[in-house]
């Protein structure tokens, strides 16, 4: 055995995550852990890794363990990653003496807690540095990553989305252990390190387990599917085709359960009341006895969890507003460069009224910057950009540099949502999946999926008739995907999008732009169409 957890629970403040979980991972597992946005995956994964705090048992077995995060502390280096090693590596040279000076003060057991912490954050670290990694092996797995060495020696803050994410795998991959967990590993990253990464995993890593919503890559991959729903583990012994299925048929029954539950209740309750105006009327004791007993048996009903309630509530439509000319944008020798990085030149493109684009390349080709230019937060070198009439352009930031993570939810909202009252902005936030409790927290402390999900609703209520959107799908659900998909063929505007999901730009786009060799070629249809 792997791993072991027994009786977890992970509550914040007053709301649970999830409790009285317990699962068992074994050898050759190769597990996708999925679950609505907001239900705990990534908790999950800290407290086996033992970032989190929790109640319970999780008992690694002395297994060793690597993880990949979606986040890493290198992320928020000013330097380069070879100077964030070193950091790293006198980091963990500091802790060792911090932690043989301890052992060393015969005073320090009188501080039990202090004791505890300082040992549990070095038995911590020495479980995640397993064995020490060579920055030779990093590099040996960055090239196979694609990763150009030119960008090794870059500042962190200056690569793209998607070079940042090889460097994660690359700090993960490189060590030998028997486990690995990786938080969404697909995002950012090209087909082409995609393939490598499905390939590599098929190939060479018998145990692990992955937080991922990319369809494609959980087909390919697992053999087993668990997912955290109603503060629970449900444990789906089955590849990830074979969950879908049995999944829609749990979620059927249900529903069905529900709406059982659900009606039977409403007739006790509508009996009892009707008996209780009988017993005022005619002054009958044993008639409101006889009520009692009803309301009893309709309260006595189990609780029933209605998997399709966020679905049924929670609705994307965006609505174009003013009506634009048939040409949107037409893009006449382009460039762009920095310094003496040349992204692309001579390009020419044009995008027309209801055209589903989507922009793909490798990482650091430029796709992002494209669409900053569309967006006119960025000036190209040269080139013509010709627009439309009416044009009211909405852009989806895939770092939602543009919102203040400090403040709080109910802020934020107020902040765009200028013409709403309180009310009708509170009502509107719970309908999209915001609970009351929720809008008091601060932005930065809701998940990747959470802050995406808000950023689309405020997308929605902007009526924008063009649609710039970088990364849209990056940890958003399954429920979120299909909706997003639905919402964007439905919608009579515009889209120009950068995605790394094929299976939604397969069923969204209607052209693609490849950004290949410094130049743009333009392909009908999605994906498939472009890979033939």
């Amino acid at each position: 055995m792997i791993l072991n957890i027994k009786n977890l629970k992970k509550a914040f403040g007053n709301k649970i995550l999830f409790k009285d979980c317990k699962l068992s991972i074994h050898k050759n597992n190769k597990i996708a852990l999925i679950g609505q946005n907001g239900t705990g995956k990534s908790t999950l994964i800290k407290c086996i890794s033992g970032e989190e705090d929790f109640e319970g048992t999780i008992d690694t077995n002395n297994t060793k363990i690597s993880i990949m995060e979606q986040e890493r502390e290198f992320e928020k280096s000013e330097g380069t990653f070879t100077e964030y090693l070193q950091e790293k590596h006198d980091k963990i040279e500091k802790l060792k003496i911090k932690y043989e000076e301890m052992l060393g003060d015969p005073n320090i057991y009188e501080d039990y807690k202090k004791f505890e912490r300082i040992d549990n954050e070095f038995q911590i670290l020495l479980a995640r540095q397993t064995e020490k990694i060579e920055e030779v092996n990093i590099r040996k797995t960055l090239k196979s990553l694609k990763f150009e060495m030119e960008d090794y020696d870059k500042k962190i803050k200056n690569l793209s989305g998607g070079q940042r994410t090889k460097l994660r795998l690359a700090e993960c991959l490189a060590k030998n252990v028997d486990f690995y967990i990786f938080d969404e590993p697909t995002n950012h990253i090209d087909f082409e390190t995609l393939k490598w990464l499905e390939d590599h995993l098929e190939r060479n890593i018998a145990t692990f387990i992955v937080v991922s919503h990319d369809r494609y890559f959980l087909k390919k991959l697992v053999n087993r599917v668990i997912e955290i729903e109603n503060l629970n583990i449900k444990d789906y012994k089955c590849t990830y085709a074979e969950y879908i299925a049995r999944r829609e048929h749990h979620l059927l029954n249900t529903e069905h359960k529900f709406k059982t539950v659900t009606k039977e209740k409403k007739r006790l309750m509508a009996s009892a009341k009707e008996k209780r105006q009988w017993a005022q009327v005619h002054g009958s004791k044993q008639l409101k006895n006889f009520a009692d007993a009803l309301e009893r048996r309709a309260e006595e009903l189990p609780e029933v969890f209605n998997p399709k309630e966020f679905i049924k509530d929670f609705k994307l439509k965006f609505e174009p507003g003013l009506n634009t000319g048939k040409r949107i944008f037409a893009v006449k020798d382009l460039k762009k460069s920095f310094g003496d990085l040349n992204l692309f030149d001579n390009v020419e493109f044009t995008v027309n009224r209801e055209d589903k684009v989507a922009i793909i390349g490798g990482n650091g080709t430029g796709k992002t910057t494209l669409l900053k230019i569309l967006a006119e937060i960025i000036k190209p070198n040269k080139g013509e950009i010709s627009e439309g009439i009416n044009l009211k352009v909405g852009y989806f930031d895939q770092e939602f540099s543009d919102i203040n993570m400090n403040q709080r939810v109910m802020e934020f909202l107020t902040n765009h949502f200028a013409h709403m009252r309180d009310h009708v902005i509170i009502a509107t936030a719970i309908k999209f999946g915001f609970p009351r409790d929720k809008l008091r927290d601060k932005m930065k402390t809701l998940s990747g999926g959470e802050k995406a999900r808000i950023n689309l609703v405020r997308l929605m209520e902007q009526n924008c008739n063009v649609l710039l959107l970088d990364e849209p799908t990056n940890n958003l659900d399954l429920e979120l995907r299909t909706m997003l998909e639905n919402a964007l063929k439905n919608y009579k505007g515009t889209v120009i999008f950068v995605s790394h999901d094929r299976y939604f730009i397969n069923k969204v786009a209607t052209k693609t732009l490849v950004i290949e060799n410094k130049s743009i070629e333009e392909h009908d249809g999605g994906y498939l169409n472009y890979r033939g």
